[in-house]
């Protein structure tokens, strides 16, 4: 229905509403109508120097391709703009791509960004924001422990120092490793 739509407006002359029509497809959260999205609004991009349909363009591009970079870049313009949803919705998908590639750490980062801009929507639930939705912010006793790990101290002198058992100390320490996407310590110091 959608495509329907944007060919009537495209045969009207109407670029400024077929663009945010094909755009509204990517937001979908589909890679197949991202692709699509991408070649029809590459097509309006020939015979236009705007620079939001060129921001429309790169978005289905990066969301076709599941890349995270792209994504990043893309969610970087929109909020550079005051488009706080669809920075949020890019971060999202950047987030899922950079999961999906086994970079735990720029998937937390790029969901925990998601979520902070999707805060400031009022209660805006998208089919890309349900990616934002794994984003687990650190308690502030995980990130306590996390910053003494990282400096070398282990679990045994962290549990010292903070009145823990190294039990205790390890559970969050593990709880911290799946939130960020890490698998030991170590990580924690780069």
């Amino acid at each position: 229905m959608i495509l329907e739509r944007v060919d009537v407006t495209i045969e009207r002359g109407a670029v400024g509403i077929a663009a945010p029509l094909l755009h509204h497809l990517v937001r979908l959260g589909s890679r197949a109508h991202a692709r699509t999205a991408a070649e029809r609004l590459a097509r309006l991009a020939e015979a236009s120097d705007s620079p939001a349909l060129q921001r429309r363009l790169a978005h289905a591009r990066a969301e076709a391709e599941a890349d995270a970079a792209a994504l990043r870049a893309v969610g970087a313009e929109w909020e550079s703009i005051g488009c706080a949803l669809y920075a949020a919705e890019a971060f999202a998908s950047a987030g899922q791509a950079a999961r999906a590639a086994g970079h735990g750490r720029e998937a937390t980062a790029d969901l925990q960004r998601s979520a902070a801009l999707a805060a400031a929507c009022e209660g805006a639930r998208t089919p890309l924001l349900r990616f934002a939705e794994g984003a687990e912010p650190l308690t502030p006793r995980e990130r306590e422990i996390a910053s003494l790990a990282a400096q070398g101290l282990s679990s045994n002198e962290i549990a010292t120092r903070l009145f823990l058992s190294p039990r205790t100390v390890n559970n969050h320490l593990q709880s911290t490793y799946a939130k960020l996407g890490i698998r030991g310590r170590h990580e924690l110091r780069v």
